[in-house]
């Protein structure tokens, strides 16, 4: 084909497949034979088109893509016919969007917690009984959970510019299917504000306290880490948050400490980019709101730390809808509630095309754009204020490692010209695990830092099982974990050296990872002033 097709159908698309292309991308766990794979992944697959990253070692001309282009704008119809009904369908879900109020979870009154409960258990009692019924796009807690899931179809995007935009419209698409529930049809997803360090007592009581998945959600080709995810097994969490096995009060608290950390880090982020913790399209290691979040994920269970499984558990949208609130809010105090006032925190280097390009910018499944999710109120949206925390949690010292990495603080550096180095002034440290190799570790991990056989700092990432499927993982597979710390603590009472360890450890098996599997990543230390 010489020429670019305006009006396209799966027939025309399908024609300039290849059959190179199909056996490239089944290895990737992709058929593109298939219109219900790639339908449900096309913006996604048109964004690394765009950038000539697929079909793998065969990117399409200009005026393929061009054509595929159209195919998305018209609604990747199959045929004529079918593009009216998609129209139709995406009016519909949009006059769904009403006045949403959207409430701490201990503020709700008796009537509220009853409706949530009653629209939770209506979704899951329409749960498929066998795979041969499952239905992606049904109004079904299965299959709502699954638009997060991994692997095929892989919607969710984490340590990438859209995965605060992806999240807001997941927590609406939740909502309005929570309205779909006779009786619910006002419903609206309450948070959970993780500063309080605690789990909500409702998230305690049924159907909230966990999820029994009624078919498997793991293909054949796929070897999941656990049991849990396969028909009949159930989700599974901590006690309370941050109360992982073998954690000591005090570690737990110094945990909470840090997610709080990262969070009241973010809120002061003059930029999105700072904010947000991704520069560039690369992962940045410094304390801010993707790392908050990943601690949250891996703080919360087994499940909630399977990027794979996460949203089964019912936490998952209350966790979510507080991370939706906490952007809002830093929208609000940045006057960034609009798409051109946001667009004023973004660094004039930023490639913009997440954000304002009308392929690039489509947060699949939803159909939605990223610019289209600044604003919230047009969407009906609101928060109220969280309950006032009565108890704060105890500000850890630096000397226990959870601080803000060096960069932030500027300890390590001077701005006069003339300045002396004595050992009073050399009284921190600078432990960085500098290049963890992210794809070789099956799933999310935790980086913990021990001084004597003492853990005294603990960090998150949260990832898929099968995360070298992934070409965004891929792009950044190479991630560094920051700790600082007081000098004093190297060496014991008598002034022995305290050994001095670091382990990765897979946050859903608890295998800890030898470092040539996982890149041989190096350990940089240096002194602070």
């Amino acid at each position: 084909m010489s020429e670019v097709i305006q009006n396209p159908t799966w027939q025309d698309i399908s024609a300039l497949i290849t059959d190179h292309d199909v056996t490239q991308m089944k290895q990737q766990g992709l058929d593109l034979r298939s219109y219900e794979q790639v339908s449900a992944l096309g913006h996604k697959i048109y964004y690394y088109m765009g950038y000539k990253l697929m079909p793998l070692g065969n990117p399409w001309s200009d005026d393929w893509i061009a054509t595929y282009n159209n195919w998305l704008i018209n609604g990747m119809p199959r045929d004529a016919a079918h593009q009216a009904q998609i129209v139709a369908e995406k009016n519909a879900a949009l006059a769904q969007a009403g006045n949403r109020v959207r409430k701490d979870i201990n503020q709700l009154n008796d009537t509220e917690k009853q409706k949530l409960k009653d629209a939770f258990q209506g979704l899951m009692a329409r749960d498929p009984q066998t795979l041969s019924e499952y239905d992606p796009n049904a109004l079904c807690y299965f299959s709502l959970a699954a638009k997060h899931w991994y692997p095929v179809p892989t919607f969710c995007q984490h340590h990438i510019y859209g995965y605060l935009p992806w999240h807001r419209w997941q927590m609406l698409d939740f909502e309005n299917a929570l309205r779909s529930v006779p009786g619910c049809e006002d419903v609206t997803l309450p948070y959970w504000n993780i500063e309080t360090g605690e789990f909500p007592q409702l998230i305690s009581e049924a159907p909230f306290n966990d999820y029994t998945f009624p078919i498997g959600v793991y293909p054949d080709y796929y070897n999941p880490p656990t049991d849990v995810g396969n028909q009949g097994t159930t989700t599974e969490r901590y006690p309370q948050f941050a109360q992982i096995p073998n954690y000591s009060p005090v570690m737990v608290e110094r945990y909470r400490a840090k997610v709080n950390r990262c969070i009241s880090n973010a809120r002061t982020a003059p930029k999105f980019a700072e904010y947000n913790g991704i520069k560039d399209y690369k992962y940045d290691t410094s304390d801010q709101i993707i790392r908050a979040h990943d601690l949250g994920h891996n703080g919360s269970g087994p499940t909630m730390a399977n990027q794979d499984i996460a949203a089964f558990d019912p936490i998952f949208w209350f966790f979510h809808c507080n991370w939706d609130r906490l952007w809002w809010e830093w929208q609000g105090s940045r006057n960034a509630t609009n798409l051109e006032d946001f667009q004023k925190t973004l660094e004039e280097s930023d490639d913009q095309r997440w954000l304002i390009d009308p392929q690039m910018s489509i947060s699949d499944p939803f159909g939605r754009s990223n610019s289209d999710s600044i604003d919230i109120t047009p969407l009906g949206i609101s928060y109220t204020t969280p309950e006032p925390i009565l108890k704060e949690v105890e500000d850890f010292a630096l000397p226990l490692a959870m601080g803000p990495s060096w960069r932030d603080r500027n300890e390590g550096q001077s701005k006069r010209s003339t300045f002396t180095l004595t050992k009073e002034n050399l009284n921190r440290i600078s432990l960085r695990v500098k290049g963890v190799n992210r794809i070789k570790v099956p799933g999310s991990f935790w980086v913990v830092l021990y001084l004597g056989g003492e853990e005294i700092g603990r960090d998150a990432f949260f990832q898929s099982t099968f995360s070298g499927n992934c070409e965004n993982c891929v792009a950044q597979a190479k991630i560094n974990f920051d700790f600082v710390f007081d000098r004093s603590h190297l060496t014991d009472a008598d002034g022995n050296p305290k050994e001095i360890k670091v382990e990765v450890i897979n946050a859903i098996t608890g295998e800890v990872m030898p470092f040539e599997a996982i890149g041989n990543p190096t350990i940089n230390i240096r002194m602070l002033h």
